[in-house]
């Protein structure tokens, strides 16, 4: 991974950035390597409230950031 996971939270009081956990980051690295290696199809399975959502965002503003559109 290029860079630390970050997302803007939905708290409105929060102030900074949440960061990634630890099981989070591998995750991404997982979904990250699966996808250049084009493997199809591929799948996200964290346990309930473990931030597949917010695994997923962060691996599309990546690939946006990196390949565009």
């Amino acid at each position: 991974m290029t860079r630390p996971l970050e997302a803007q939270t939905t708290n409105e009081s929060a102030t900074e950035p949440r960061q990634a956990r630890d099981y989070q980051v591998e995750a991404f690295d997982a979904l990250w390597a699966a996808l250049h290696q084009k493997k199809d199809p591929v799948c996200l399975s964290l346990a309930t409230g473990g931030g597949k959502t917010f695994v997923a965002v962060n691996l599309v503003a990546e690939w946006v950031a990196k390949y565009g559109r």
